[in-house]
């Protein structure tokens, strides 16, 4: 069960590839490093079991921000042939903003379905 984060520059409707993004876990075991210096449009960010809070940074061109996402930890158990997982209800999001201009969720609930999650709003820097 994995948030999908979707990006849009501030005033679009419409998804944006974001250039130069690195994409880290903060407080993450080992290499946290999602993505490094990529030219992308989305991606998931993992959560925590052991918490209730996950944090990320995201550097960018001349930025550096950092998202954080609360959420209740849900055990599910799906069936005898695929087992057991985690789900997630989220219960708040926030961001700095240096580079970033808002986050906004789109479904609160994250399981193993492939869908948009939260919405990364950047500052239209062009």
């Amino acid at each position: 069960s994995l948030p999908l984060v979707r990006f849009y520059y501030s005033g679009s409707s419409s998804q944006q590839y974001i250039s130069g993004l690195t994409v880290r876990g903060i407080g993450a075991p080992g290499d946290s490093i999602l993505v490094d210096s990529g030219n992308i449009n989305e991606v998931t960010l993992p959560l925590m079991i052991s918490t209730h809070k996950t944090q990320w940074e995201i550097k960018g061109n001349g930025f550096t921000d950092t998202l954080d996402v609360n959420y209740d930890v849900i055990p599910f158990f799906e069936s005898a042939e695929c087992g057991a997982m985690y789900n997630f209800k989220i219960t708040g999001v926030s961001c700095t903003s240096s580079g970033i201009d808002s986050v906004v969720i789109v479904q609160k609930t994250v399981n193993n379905v492939s869908r948009e999650t939260l919405r990364l709003y950047f500052a239209n820097r062009q």
